[in-house]
């Protein structure tokens, strides 16, 4: 469903009442542009949504030229008695698309306690636990967009030492909690003081980035049951008078895509920039990298690897995935791999441990 005000979702089974004549135009273009991708630009390959992206994107800053696109727009317009530009179109599918899926990758945890013996993902948490016995501080990059890791965070592993960046104490932030009530919620405050530290490299599906009055831009962790729409904050006016600002923008979650597109968001000050901060230092002062499930697909991530880690040979990195990719990193007599055709629950713990000394 595809509402006026913006906001859009699965149906899921349920009947859309007004299906007849709200958005009905944003609707047809999300399916037919999808439809002619598939067809006329991937014919038989893979759907990959993060070319997608830089493709949809490319055409939207008229980067890429396409003349079956242009023929599909006009032959849409045509059949759809619309007057929308391509410009606008491509802004209302990027809208649209990017609550669909954030939709598909959101999954909030369950809120228990993972305790020993661990009965799911005890391979890692027991990794987590090794590296606490040797290290003073930890420090977790990931390119992920989901809430794993902060479902492991409430594990006997890690609870108690673990941070993201972000901070509740002295809050302005809140949303509303099914539309009535209003819960505080925690912003972006680039403070990272525990023993296992978290740095989302691309956003995070419960992340919103608050717009107060175009002068200042920050990253804020929703909640589930927060309607986004509903993001508020408290300032103190001119005249010293507390007043709550809305957000009314916060259609979809803040998490980057494109195998092209997201690079250039890396330096984005509101958050980006700084968790690449931590990311380039980390790398400087750190003397050993494990990358997991990482197939050293991004160039710019390699780049930094290289660049602030393996430019010193004392320093090494244990690469673990299950299929060993082509990339340059593999040419430093530092990096190790470890991991044919294995998954993280086949990973052993004495291998990791012989490379940490």
């Amino acid at each position: 469903m595809v509402h006026s005000g913006g906001s859009a979702f699965f149906l899921d089974g349920q009947v859309d009442v007004n299906s007849h004549w709200m958005g009905v135009e944003e609707r047809n273009f999300i399916q037919q542009f999808l439809e002619f991708y598939n067809s006329e630009v991937l014919v038989e390959k893979e759907f990959d949504y993060e070319e997608f992206f830089d493709f949809y994107h490319g055409l939207q800053k008229r980067e890429i030229k396409s003349e079956s696109f242009e023929v599909f727009a006009n032959t849409f317009r045509e059949t759809n008695n619309s007057n929308t530009d391509n410009i606008n179109l491509l802004s209302r599918f990027h809208n649209s698309f990017n609550q669909l899926l954030g939709g598909l990758l959101t999954k909030w945890p369950k809120p228990v306690h993972l305790a020993k013996p661990y009965t799911k993902y005890a391979e890692f948490l027991s990794l987590i636990e090794l590296l606490k016995e040797e290290y003073d501080i930890i420090h977790i990059h990931t390119l992920n967009h989901d809430l794993l890791l902060e479902e492991l965070s409430h594990s006997d592993a890690m609870v108690g030492d673990f941070c993201d960046g972000y901070d509740l104490i002295g809050t302005p932030f809140f949303g509303k909690y099914k539309e009535i009530y209003p819960v505080r919620l925690r912003y972006f405050a680039n403070r990272f003081d525990e023993k296992i530290r978290l740095y989302k490299l691309h956003g995070s599906i419960d992340s919103y980035i608050y717009n107060f009055q175009n002068t200042e831009y920050i990253s804020i962790k929703t909640l589930p049951g927060i309607d986004t729409t509903t993001l508020s904050k408290e300032f103190l006016n001119e005249k010293g008078e507390t007043e709550v600002d809305r957000c009314w923008w916060n259609y979809y979650p803040d998490f980057l895509s494109g195998t092209t597109e997201k690079i250039e968001r890396y330096r984005d000050i509101h958050y980006y920039q700084k968790i690449f901060n931590h990311f380039e230092n980390n790398l400087k002062n750190s003397k050993r990298l494990i990358t997991i499930g990482y197939g050293l697909g991004d160039s710019k991530i390699n780049e930094f690897i290289e660049d602030n880690l393996l430019s010193d040979p004392s320093r090494k990195a244990l690469i673990i995935d299950p299929k060993r990719n082509e990339s340059s990193i593999y040419g430093y007599e530092s990096v190790e791999y470890y991991g044919n055709d294995l998954g993280v629950s086949d990973i052993d713990l004495s291998r990791i441990a012989e490379f940490i000394k």
